[in-house]
């Protein structure tokens, strides 16, 4: 082997090792930071919007669908106990078809909500699939 081949290999050696060092380094010092938020979100929004806007306003309708649903579950509770169990506990005769009838409408109010709340989970689901056969 010539002795500028020699060299040449010992310069890419030592430019790998330089390389492969700087690259098992632990970024140092706070982060960098955007000069500009509220422009780059809004920039990021408009190519985002431009390809999939039905979607996202899909997806924020059944999130907050999902919410309120959540909501009405913790209240429902809440009212469920006040409103019927207490006073259903202190008559002398009950009237059991009243509390049927109350208990059918939440059993629908809340097939409704969850009916919703698994069609954003299928979108969910469908996005991270995607996302999976891109990368």
């Amino acid at each position: 082997m010539s002795l500028r081949r020699r060299a040449a290999v010992i310069l890419m050696k030592r430019q790998v090792n330089k390389m492969a060092g700087t690259m098992r380094k632990t970024p140092r010092g706070a982060k960098g930071k955007v000069e500009n938020p509220g422009k780059l979100f809004v920039r990021l929004m408009k190519y985002v919007f431009k390809d999939y806007l039905w979607q996202c306003i899909l997806v924020f309708v059944l999130i907050l669908t999902g919410v309120i649903a959540n909501v009405q579950g913790t209240m429902f509770t809440k009212n469920l106990i006040d409103d019927y169990i207490t006073p259903f506990l202190l008559t002398d005769s009950p009237d059991f078809v009243r509390n049927v009838d109350i208990v059918g409408d939440i059993a629908r109010q809340t097939k409704v909500f969850g009916a919703m709340d698994q069609g954003y989970g299928k979108i969910r689901e469908a996005i991270a699939k995607a996302k999976d056969l891109l990368e």
